[in-house]
């Protein structure tokens, strides 16, 4: 385990040393950060243990083999019921209908930019 002896040099206590070995390890160590730990490593071997055996950990869990999933999707899909229209059903096809009305009132006005004596303001140009 860490124990707490200051680093001469850089100022850099066992735990902080450990802090910066998980930061290591997650890759989000900057370079002069690197350097700290490096100096202290070299001069404490508990943390060079320590953060060996962090290393082999971690290495450990990134390569272990992935457990297998059951194929769950016949049992998806056989639960999977097709859409019904049901209650408010008419209103996808209510409203298809005014949206055919619309676009048939307008059809001059948007092929032709206006639409007889109408002002200008209601007929886009």
């Amino acid at each position: 385990m860490p124990h707490d002896h200051p680093d001469p040099d850089r100022s850099t206590d066992c735990d902080t040393a450990t802090e910066l070995i998980s930061a290591r390890l997650d890759g989000e160590l900057v370079p002069h950060e690197r350097r700290r730990l490096d100096d202290h490593l070299v001069r404490c071997a508990e943390c060079a243990e320590l953060a060996t055996r962090f290393e082999v950990l971690d290495r450990r869990l990134a390569l272990r083999t992935a457990e297998p999933v059951p194929d769950l999707r016949p049992a998806i899909f056989a639960s999977v019921r097709p859409a019904v229209l049901g209650r408010g059903g008419w209103m996808r096809p209510a409203l298809a209908w005014v949206a055919l009305v619309l676009v048939v009132q307008n059809a001059i006005v948007l092929v032709t930019g206006s639409l007889g004596d109408t002002e200008a303001h209601l007929a886009p140009r």
